[in-house]
Parts: structure tokens; sequence; C-alpha cells
């Protein structure tokens, strides 16, 4: 996730390079909830660890209000800083 956007891994190609989702609900943990309109913009095949096939469709926030945007900024700066806590020993 981004202020741009985000990316998701699906099972399937349900959708179009352009087709727009509406009224999606993304959870941020212990940040809030965002309703958004997401557009995608492409798609591409992943080897996950194990060796496993993964389709991922990246996708771009369509007219994103301020407050979800400040939303999205809150969550990444706390997943950086849990990061950083655990690559020192700290988390």
């Amino acid at each position: 996730i981004s202020l741009g956007g985000l990316s998701l891994q699906v099972g399937e190609v349900p959708f179009s390079v352009d087709q727009e989702w509406h009224d999606c609900t993304i959870d941020l943990p212990q940040i809030g909830v965002i309703n958004a309109t997401l557009k995608v913009l492409n798609f591409y095949e992943t080897t996950l660890r194990g060796g496993q096939q993964s389709l991922r469709i990246g996708c771009q926030f369509v007219d994103m209000p301020t407050t979800a945007q400040n939303l999205i900024q809150r969550y990444i700066v706390r997943m950086e800083r849990e990061r950083k806590a655990r690559e020192s020993g700290l988390g």
C-alpha cells in the first residue's frame, strides 16, 4: 500500500486493465477503515517463497479524499516503525 495505490494477491483474473472497483473497503489495522475506488493498472505473476505461482494486480486509488490519505500515511509510518523495531530486536 502507498498513497497512490496498492497491490493485491488474487487467485484468478476477474478483472481487466482500466476497470474500476467502486466502494471498496480497506481495513487498516489499529488505524481505521477507508472507502476507496480502485482502478486496475496492471497484473502479473510472481513466485512466492515456497515456489508457488501467484497472480498480483496493481491498483491506483481514484479521487482519494485527504482524510483517507492521512489514514494511509499513518498506517505506513506505523508499519515502518514496527519493521525497524523488529530488525533492531526491540519488537
